[in-house]
């Protein structure tokens, strides 16, 4: 009975990884297609919006407006997909997610903070294909509250990485070459005001931690307050030295949301069990 069982759940999983691989290339296509009318949104309108000539230059950004909304709500279904899809189909998605996904939502996350008014500098993204980035500071931003189809957008991205790193798929090494790109992209959204948003980008980075707790040991203990603790350093002969810690340039940020946010991902690392290394 048992034997059948397994090869009935076989036979389940095969059909499941047939359609994820078949219609892999059209939701690629469509993800693409609609990025840059996500990502740009002050662009000209949609050339499928027909716009009649009496019609006033308001009228004509409210219907774009309206457009880039809708085109938010799709791409953020399309991201849901995505999610089930690496959930059920094993190693198939995670080149792809690495190579194919992950810029993708990398520019969504940095257009959505470089769109924000009131934002100050937090993470500079260059190169995403080649996962590059440069880490200027992870500071607190002070943001205008987000639009609808702005955090409908957000949280889907957020839950996605959230389903993709909390899945046993995402446990190897290709995933493992973006950890820290995804966890320094992801880190500044701790601090949002919003509540839902903060704690969906706490819960993804938790995930990619428990997968490899050092990967971001550095920019959490120096956002949390922390910083980095002295080291000993053992020379033959002399006295110990002592390698000052490096403090924390976010000193006067202690106990901002984003610190506190830092604070309990480390306390999460720290009662983590001892893992395997990669």
């Amino acid at each position: 009975m048992s034997q059948d069982r397994g090869e009935e759940d076989g036979e389940i999983r095969n059909v499941v990884f047939r359609q994820v691989a078949n219609s892999w290339l059209s939701i690629k296509a469509r993800l693409s297609n609609v990025t840059d009318s996500v990502v740009e949104p002050r662009r000209a309108i949609s050339s499928l919006l027909i716009v009649p000539r009496r019609q006033e230059p308001e009228e004509s950004r409210l219907g774009a407006k309206r457009d880039v909304a809708t085109q938010r709500f799709f791409f953020s279904r399309l991201v849901q997909l995505l999610a089930s899809m690496f959930e059920c189909s094993g190693d198939f998605m995670a080149d792809r997610f690495k190579s194919s996904v992950w810029p993708i939502l990398a520019k969504q996350f940095a257009h959505l903070m470089e769109s924000n008014q009131h934002s100050k500098p937090g993470v500079i993204i260059r190169d995403t294909m080649d996962q590059q980035h440069d880490i200027v500071s992870v500071n607190d931003y002070q943001n205008r509250e987000w639009s609808d189809s702005e955090r409908h957008l957000l949280l889907s991205m957020l839950n996605c990485l959230e389903r993709v790193y909390g899945s046993e798929e995402s446990r190897g090494t290709t995933l493992a070459r973006i950890h820290q790109t995804v966890g320094i992209v992801l880190l500044p959204f701790v601090g949002d005001p919003d509540d839902e948003i903060s704690s969906c980008a706490m819960a993804a980075i938790k995930n990619i931690v428990h997968q490899d707790c050092d990967v971001l040991l550095r920019p959490l203990l120096e956002t949390s307050g922390r910083g980095i603790p002295p080291c000993p350093v053992e020379i033959p002969g002399a006295p110990n030295a002592i390698v000052p810690s490096t403090g924390s340039s976010l000193s006067t940020t202690a106990k901002s949301k984003l610190a506190r946010g830092c604070e309990d991902i480390l306390s999460f690392i720290e009662n983590l069990d001892e893992q395997e290394i990669l």
